[in-house]
Parts: C-alpha cells; sequence; structure tokens
C-alpha cells in the first residue's frame, strides 16, 4: 500500500517484514513464504550455533538462515542477534563473515 499527498508533503509506504527470533530451522520459513511472501526485508538471527550444544530446534547454523531467508522469498535479508552474547564454541565473527559469504 502506498498512499501519499502533495499538500501536506507526507508519505506512507507499507511493508511486508519478519523478525526472526529463537528458531530452527523448518518448514515453517516455506510456509510463511507461500502464504505471506515475498517478504521485503527478513531480520534472520544468526549465532550462537553448535552441535555440541543441544540447540538444533531454537539456534540456526548460518547457513540454514539464509536458506530461511530464500524460503521466505525475503528480498533483504538481514542478519541479527549475533556477536550479542557469548553462548557457543564459533569464533565471534564466524556467523557474519558465513553470512555475507553464503549471500
Amino acid at each position: 500500500m502506498l498512499l501519499y499527498g502533495l499538500l501536506g508533503s507526507s508519505l506512507v509506504q507499507i511493508i511486508a517484514f519478519i523478525i526472526c527470533g529463537d528458531s530452527g530451522y523448518g518448514d515453517h520459513f516455506r510456509t510463511i513464504g507461500e502464504k505471506l511472501g515475498p517478504i521485503e526485508i527478513g531480520f534472520i538471527k544468526i549465532g550462537d550455533y553448535g552441535e555440541d550444544l543441544g540447540w538444533r530446534d531454537i539456534h540456526m547454523h548460518t547457513e540454514q538462515s539464509v536458506q530461511a531467508a530464500i524460503d521466505l522469498k525475503a528480498n533483504i535479508m538481514f542478519p541479527i542477534r549475533w556477536g550479542t552474547l557469548n553462548l557457543s564454541n564459533h569464533d565471534w565473527y564466524e556467523p557474519i563473515n558465513l553470512a555475507v559469504q553464503y549471500i
């Protein structure tokens, strides 16, 4: 939806965006993309992953986060919540470096 006015010089544009919190990778991303896509911006969590931590149901590896953005039909992926807490064994900058590589 795009509303604009010349006399009041105002512009309101509504876009579809999603903010993903703690979530493991799954079919739910594809379902959202099919029903609500395309999504303009996907704010998708990367980081704090590790097989030894048992967090597969709540923390995605970076490549899964990128796949989630594809499944959501997101035009832009904005990686979030990386480098905030030291909860896993990966290098501090590994998630964002991998995201840039995969995108």
